[in-house]
């Protein structure tokens, strides 16, 4: 009574006969997401970032066995959602892992602040509420070994080879490598730089923070193979560097299926994922004996503490070595 009381005097009290269902309010906000895809400027979403909301919201918010889209939105609290979040990751009941289970409470916050803010509860009962995946899970990165990085070269197609190193030698993205254009690429001052990035439908997006734009030296031989790979293609300031056949932008998971996993079955590393050539890239500059904010600038870092979590072990090592260009001996063979 006295909460009741409190929204009443302060003019956002919601009265639980005229709330939705949790089902029906986060549809219309759903909505309301996909009609900011592309829109640009400050309220642009991006289709990937819709496409996951949705999956999060239908697969589990919603799922018929233990979602939560019956419950009226003014009604949600604390111990509902934690016992949505426990009947997810129970091996009983869904089974989902514990960062799957904690993505989906943070798709759920967003829809709360949406439905704050529409008047439609009085406060979100999420705000300030962090979940974290369980302690137990190793947050530290663990690079492929030299050896391993060496083999997968080794056993590379030809046609493929640059757009490999490059990824081994930059640590860039998947989706920043396939977005780049020679004119991001000083090849006198031996730098390339991170200006856009692709996601898997194809659509064109600048990076997804401030520490995403970058500038990332290079070694001469790279330097030396990008001149001949641009002499070849008779390339233009704005051609991709990295392109399919007729100019298109490469599509990341064809590129997996079609070669990438097919090589690392074949070295006996099923395991290893694109992703992990930039993990070995970033441990490489740490070998080097770069400076961790250094670090964090080239990986395009969001803060110094992401760098620390991640590459902290690594960092404790003194391992000494040199620059790019050593760096490259190993990679050229």
């Amino acid at each position: 009574m006295a909460d009741s009381l409190h929204s009443i005097n302060k003019g956002n009290y919601v009265h639980a006969s005229d709330s939705p269902s949790l089902e029906k309010g986060i549809e219309v906000w759903l909505a309301q997401c996909r009609s900011r895809i592309g829109i640009g400027g400050q309220d642009n979403l991006e289709r990937a970032t819709y496409e996951d909301y949705r999956g999060k919201v239908q697969n589990h918010i919603l799922n018929s066995d233990y979602g939560i889209g019956d419950h009226k939105v003014s009604a949600l609290n604390t111990a509902v959602i934690d016992d949505f979040r426990i009947k997810m990751i129970d091996p009983d009941v869904r089974g989902r892992s514990q960062a799957n289970a904690v993505k989906t409470v943070a798709v759920l916050r967003a829809y709360l602040s949406w439905a704050q803010d529409h008047g439609l509860i009085a406060g979100n009962p999420l705000l300030g509420r962090k979940y974290r995946n369980s302690v137990r899970e190793d947050t530290k990165i663990s690079p492929p070994s030299h050896n391993l990085i060496k083999i997968l070269l080794e056993a590379c197609p030809l046609d493929k080879e640059l757009y490999l190193r490059f990824a081994v030698l930059t640590g860039f993205r998947a989706s920043e490598q396939r977005a780049l254009i020679w004119r991001y690429t000083d090849l006198n001052a031996e730098a390339v730089e991170v200006r856009e990035r692709v996601d898997k439908y194809q659509q064109v997006a600048p990076p997804k923070s401030a520490a995403g734009y970058r500038t990332v030296p290079i070694g001469p031989k790279l330097v030396g193979d990008l001149r001949d790979c641009k002499q070849k293609q008779g390339a233009n300031l704005d051609d991709l560097v990295f392109s399919g056949k007729d100019g298109s932008y490469l599509r990341h998971d064809t590129e997996m299926k079609a070669w990438f996993e097919p090589l690392r079955n074949k070295i006996g590393a099923p395991y290893l994922r694109w992703h992990d050539l930039r993990h070995y890239a970033v441990s490489c500059w740490i070998e080097a004996g770069l400076n961790p904010k250094i670090i964090q600038t080239r990986a395009g870092h969001s803060s110094i503490q992401i760098t620390y979590d991640r590459y902290g072990h690594l960092l404790e090592r003194d391992k000494g070595g040199v620059e790019a260009a050593g760096i490259e001996n190993r990679i050229y063979r």
